[in-house]
């Protein structure tokens, strides 16, 4: 019997996340939680069963205490993560990997981290808390994902780079080996980042260069 689960968010992220639980068939979606739809709408395929706030009684309610934070942008993730865990005590995270993302034996990836498809994690990498690593992307040996932070559909990493806290390397962009980047940066599409890049800013280009600043709850798509 599959476990169920409880998909935070309905937007185009969560049906992407939907799409991973169903083709791993480990867990049973049993509703959704938005704070945007009215209860009883119809959405990923099953129903909306409350707003954020309502985690704990829809946890018991459905008798499932896992939830896939289903929310692309890195600092909004992380802030409902944090606030789930305090609603509902017995809140768990699992990992969501599609069937065909490949990750390596030796690599740690933590709570609620998101594996979708055709992205790989090479040896001996640290995902953290929160992170995605979207369709194609690939993190390269000993490299690191800070908590919340992502890499956008075909994103690369060469080996050992380290990526901070809620930051983004966006769509097709590529980090050579050993570069560091800060915690909210955001690392905009296509970009090819050959130097280390500072915290809180916006960067892109070929070679990447810094933008301009900005505040770790910007958007950034």
């Amino acid at each position: 019997m599959k476990a169920p689960i409880i998909v935070v968010g309905t937007g185009g992220h969560a049906a992407v996340i939907a799409d991973a639980i169903r083709e791993a068939d480990e867990f049973q979606i049993v509703g959704c939680l938005d704070d945007h739809r009215p209860v009883g709408e119809a959405a990923l395929g099953v129903t909306v069963i409350g707003r954020i706030c309502d985690a704990r009684a829809c946890a018991t309610q459905t008798g499932s205490v896992n939830f896939a934070v289903a929310i692309g942008d890195n600092w909004m993730r992380g802030q409902v993560f944090e606030r789930l865990a305090e609603l509902e005590s017995r809140a768990l995270f699992p990992v969501v990997k599609h069937p065909s993302a490949v990750v390596s034996r030796s690599s740690e990836i933590g709570d609620g981290t998101a594996l979708l498809a055709q992205s790989v994690v090479g040896p001996g990498c640290r995902a953290g808390r929160g992170c995605i690593v979207n369709t194609n992307a690939s993190l390269d040996h000993d490299s690191e994902l800070g908590d919340f932070s992502s890499l956008g559909p075909g994103a690369i990493t060469g080996g050992r780079v380290k990526i901070g806290r809620y930051s983004a390397v966006c769509l097709g962009a590529n980090v050579i080996h050993r570069i560091s980047i800060g915690a909210n940066t955001v690392i905009g599409a296509g970009a090819t980042v050959v130097r280390d890049t500072p915290a809180s800013v916006v960067a892109w280009g070929n070679p990447s260069r810094v933008q301009r600043q900005r505040a770790e709850a910007d958007p950034y798509l």
